[in-house]
């Protein structure tokens, strides 16, 4: 179930950050672009900020927007997988 967990927070922090964008969109707030190419690492065990890899090099990249699978990171859904959402029809 570990894997399970992890895309649900994978899942969760894409949806904060979409979130924020939208949010300083709609209210007139002046935002910021976060299209680009960023590095970052997985973190299933939640061990980064203990570790201090803030402080570290990624190696790791990413593009935004962009979603972790077409990228070729994360982990496969399956009947098995843990959503944050509702599914209506099982």
């Amino acid at each position: 179930m570990t894997d399970s967990r992890s895309l649900r927070r994978v899942f969760s922090s894409f949806i904060l950050i979409s979130l924020a964008c939208c949010n300083a969109v709609t209210f007139g707030h002046e935002g910021r672009s976060l299209a680009g190419k960023w590095r970052f690492r997985m973190d299933p065990d939640q061990k980064g900020v203990s570790e201090k890899w803030y402080a570290e090099q990624l190696e790791q990249t990413i593009r935004l927007p962009g979603s972790m699978p077409e990228q070729g990171y994360g982990y496969d859904v399956t009947v098995e997988t843990e959503w944050t959402g509702q599914i209506i029809d099982k």
